[in-house]
């Protein structure tokens, strides 16, 4: 059994915490209220083709960026088995100039197993 104090601090807890969960729920009312109000004044500004206009664009860059991302991890690979292929022939000591304009020396039994 609990003393009477316990069981009122129990109470005024459990009180307190429904209390503070009330006015979170009525502040994320309020919130989702203003975003809708915000929203509605944004979407006013527009006509109903322009929006259809803005969301084909975007489809369109979305997939643009899927197709480049493709291309890029394409070419990065074409790279990688290029350099791979010409180190095979490549002899032992020779200097080296890179596309960020360092240079080097190829050391020959290159470990070529990353693609990076």
């Amino acid at each position: 059994t609990k003393s009477l104090n316990d069981c009122k601090e129990l109470i005024e807890r459990g009180f307190g915490a429904y209390l503070l969960q009330k006015r979170a729920a009525k502040k994320m009312k309020e919130n989702v209220v203003n975003n809708v109000e915000q929203h509605r004044k944004i979407l006013q500004k527009y006509t109903l083709a322009g929006a259809r206009e803005y969301l084909k664009l975007l489809r369109r860059m979305e997939k643009e960026k899927k197709n480049y991302e493709f291309l890029v991890s394409k070419m990065l690979k074409s790279e990688y088995e290029l350099v791979q292929a010409i180190a095979e022939y490549m002899p032992v000591g020779i200097g080296i100039q890179l596309q960020n304009y360092e240079v080097g020396f190829f050391l020959g039994d290159v470990n070529w197993r990353s693609g990076t």
